[in-house]
C-alpha cells in the first residue's frame, strides 16, 4: 500500500499528543480538594451516573473520527496487477536511403510494407498494434515539408556517412512526403487522410506515434505542430474510424 498524500501521516503524531494533555487534565482535576458535607449523597449521585468508562467514550469517537480523517486526506492506494488478455506491438520500418535498394523486389522498403500487411493478417483480435512514422503537421503542406527538411537532410545525412550511403537530396524527401509515401507531413487534413489511408492498408492499426523532432527544428513550429495534431488531426481520425 502507499500513499498519494504521505504528508497527511504526520498528523497522526498530534493523536497521542492530544491523549497526553486530555490525561494530564484529568490528573489536574484529582489535586484540586472540595469539601462538601453531603458524602452520602454524592456517593448516591455518582452511582446513579453509571460507570466512569462511559465518560470516555465521545472522547475517544472523536480521535478515532480524527484519526480516520487524517489517513482518508494522505489518500492510501494500492496497485492491483489485473489480467486484461491484451498485449501491444509497435511497428517501426525504416525509412533512410539503404530502403531504397533493389536488392528486395522492388525496393526493401516495398518489402517491409509488405511484410507488416502479413503480419497484421495473422496475428490474432486481442493484439493491439500500432505504428511509428516519422511526421510533422504544419499550416499547408508546403510549409510543413520547409519546416521538417532541414533536420531531415542533416539527420540522414550523418546516418549516410555512417553507413556509406550518397547524402539525402530534396527529392528523395519529397518523394517520401508524397501522399503514397512513409511521411506523416502536411496540413492537417494531408496527415489525417495518410493515416486513414494506412490504417486501411494494413487491416486496422490500434495507435499511431509520430517522430516529430530534429535539430534543425524551430521550437516553436514543433509546439504549434503538436498542438494542430490535437486539434486538426485527431479529431478527423477520430470521426472516421469508429470506436
Amino acid at each position: 500500500m502507499s500513499f498519494g498524500n504521505p504528508i497527511w501521516l504526520l498528523g497522526l503524531l498530534a493523536l497521542p499528543v492530544l491523549v497526553a494533555l486530555l490525561v494530564a487534565r484529568r490528573q489536574r482535576r484529582q489535586r484540586y480538594a472540595v469539601r462538601f458535607t453531603g458524602v452520602s449523597n454524592l456517593k448516591l449521585a455518582a452511582a446513579a451516573a453509571g460507570p466512569s468508562f462511559r465518560r470516555y467514550i465521545p472522547t475517544a469517537l472523536v480521535l478515532a473520527a480524527l484519526a480516520l480523517l487524517t489517513l482518508a486526506l494522505a489518500r492510501p492506494q494500492r496497485t492491483i496487477a489485473v489480467p486484461v488478455g491484451k498485449a501491444s506491438v509497435m511497428l517501426v520500418t525504416d525509412t533512410s536511403g539503404s530502403m531504397n535498394a533493389t536488392d528486395v523486389s522492388p525496393t526493401r522498403l516495398a518489402a517491409a510494407q509488405a511484410s507488416a500487411k502479413r503480419f497484421l493478417d495473422k496475428v490474432p483480435d486481442q493484439l493491439q498494434v500500432g505504428l511509428h512514422c516519422i511526421g510533422f503537421v504544419g499550416n499547408t503542406t508546403h510549409e510543413a515539408a520547409d519546416d521538417f527538411y532541414p533536420g531531415w537532410a542533416q539527420m540522414f545525412g550523418t546516418i549516410g556517412k555512417e553507413r556509406g550511403f550518397r547524402p539525402p537530396d530534396r527529392a528523395q524527401y519529397d518523394a517520401m512526403c508524397a501522399p503514397d509515401g512513409a511521411y506523416l507531413i502536411g496540413d492537417p487534413q494531408t496527415v489525417a487522410s495518410k493515416i486513414l489511408r494506412i490504417n486501411d492498408d494494413l487491416g486496422g492499426i490500434s495507435r499511431i506515434s509520430l517522430q516529430m523532432t530534429n535539430v534543425r527544428l524551430a521550437h516553436e513550429n514543433l509546439l504549434r505542430a503538436i498542438e494542430q495534431l490535437g486539434t486538426g488531426v485527431a479529431p478527423i481520425v477520430r470521426n472516421a474510424i469508429p470506436d
